[in-house]
């Protein structure tokens, strides 16, 4: 997989990725090939990397069928994760 450029210097001079670092990058489906060539140029870095996946079928069925008395609770696991993480990264959900 080859690194775009604009990859590269997000990863390395922006967010400024290291050895110490362990990075949340947060996708959608039609974005995976962008977070995975993120998670690579991090782990290029040094740093230990988290790929979460959410997908249109999932988040939609969630929000039509789920009590939204569970859709307000906060996931733990998220919480988790954003307390281990020194840096994360988030794919934006875009619909033409």
């Amino acid at each position: 997989m080859t690194v775009p450029s604009f990859v590269r210097n997000v990863v390395r001079t922006c967010m400024r990725i290291g050895t110490e670092d362990r990075v949340c990058i947060f996708t959608w489906r039609h974005t995976l090939d962008l977070a995975e060539t993120f998670a690579l140029e991090c782990q290029r870095s040094g740093a230990k990397t988290h790929l979460e996946i959410e997908t249109d079928e999932f988040y939609y069925q969630a929000v039509l069928d789920l009590p939204i008395k569970y859709l307000r609770e906060t996931n733990p696991f998220s919480l988790a994760l954003l307390d281990v993480a020194t840096a994360n990264i988030f794919m934006v959900h875009l619909k033409e």
